[in-house]
This record gives structure tokens, C-alpha cells and sequence, in this order.
């Protein structure tokens, strides 16, 4: 397998919609990486990310049967152009957005919560503005774009953890390792 091959492997695909998601449809981002966790506690924690017309819209969700106040999500992007979005949810209702370190609107998010078969889940949908998506240079044509982005999964409580779906070196929730590329679904 050559560089190319492996690279092409690792790079997570945002698919692009017509019309509303089909989330079952997608593949998630699983949060596997807990570099800094001492004890057992790693939470099952995952997101998604997929395109609609001119939104970039995705979820982040963890199954925590009794979830501390101070457990939170967080998804970090840089798009093609170097701008960098950050955005960081408490399961209180907490919040913060930043675009290039400052403060920035809000995305539209819609809280979810219940059970399924792998256990009781909280998180969120989030929905990236037009002009927030078009700000960190996701425009069209949309195929072949690819941006640089993580998720992750805290909690500095009682049972701290910190955990990432792609390998991370410290506590940044701002930092972007993985690769990320919009493709047709």
C-alpha cells in the first residue's frame, strides 16, 4: 500500500446531500482515543458530519447512563482557506463558539437525548450557518474539498477523561488532525 493509499484510507468522508441528511445513512466518527485516562472510565462517544445544500450539519452524541454537570462535546474544524472553527456543548447547556479564536454566532443546535440498544445518550444536532460554512471556505463546488477537524469528549470531574476520535498529543479541543473530504453520497 503506498502513502497515497493509506492517506485516502484514514480520510473521513463528509457526504453531500441534495436535500435533509439520511444520518442513519452515514458513517460516525467514534471517539476511541483516551490518551490521558488513568482509570476506566472512557466513554462510548461519537459524532457525525454531512453537507446539505449550503450547510455543513452533523451530531455529536455519548452514552453516559448518569453524566456529570460538567461533561461536555466538542467538534473543532479548520477549513480549506485556514480558518478555524471551534465549538464546545456541556450536557448543562454551556456553550461556546469561536471562528478563528473569537467569539462567533452560535450554530442552530437542537438537543437529542433517549436509548437505544447501546445504552442512555445525550448530545446534539448542530447546524453550521450558511454564512459561517461559506466563512470557513466550504463553498461550491463541494466535491473534493477537504478540511481538517476532531472531535472530542471531556469531563473534569469526578470521572475526568478526555477523549478524540483522531490521536491527540494534549487537552486542545481546538486542535484539527484528522483529514476530512466532501464527497457525493
Amino acid at each position: 500500500m503506498t502513502k497515497k493509499d493509506k492517506e485516502m484510507n484514514s480520510v473521513y468522508p463528509i457526504f453531500c446531500f441534495d436535500g435533509p441528511p439520511v444520518y442513519d445513512a452515514l458513517p460516525v466518527l467514534k471517539i476511541t482515543h483516551y490518551p490521558f485516562e488513568t482509570a476506566d472510565y472512557k466513554p462510548f462517544a461519537q459524532g457525525l458530519l454531512c453537507m446539505t445544500e449550503r450547510q455543513l450539519v452533523g451530531r455529536l452524541w455519548a452514552f453516559e447512563a448518569r453524566p456529570e454537570g460538567s461533561s461536555g462535546l466538542a467538534l473543532a474544524l479548520e477549513g480549506p482557506t485556514g480558518r478555524r472553527f471551534s465549538l464546545s456543548l456541556g450536557i448543562d447547556g454551556s456553550y461556546t463558539a469561536t471562528l478563528d479564536g473569537q467569539p462567533c454566532p452560535l450554530p442552530a443546535l437542537r438537543p437529542i437525548a433517549g436509548e437505544d440498544l447501546q445504552g442512555e445518550y445525550w448530545g446534539v444536532d448542530i447546524a453550521l450557518s450558511e454564512n459561517l460554512t461559506a466563512g470557513l471556505g466550504i463553498v461550491p463546488p463541494y466535491q473534493g474539498l477537504r478540511l481538517r477537524g476532531n472531535i472530542y469528549k471531556f469531563c473534569p470531574g469526578v470521572r475526568p477523561h478526555f477523549g478524540s476520535y483522531a490521536p491527540i498529543s494534549d487537552r486542545d479541543i481546538t486542535a484539527t488532525p484528522a483529514l476530512f473530504e466532501l464527497v457525493p453520497y
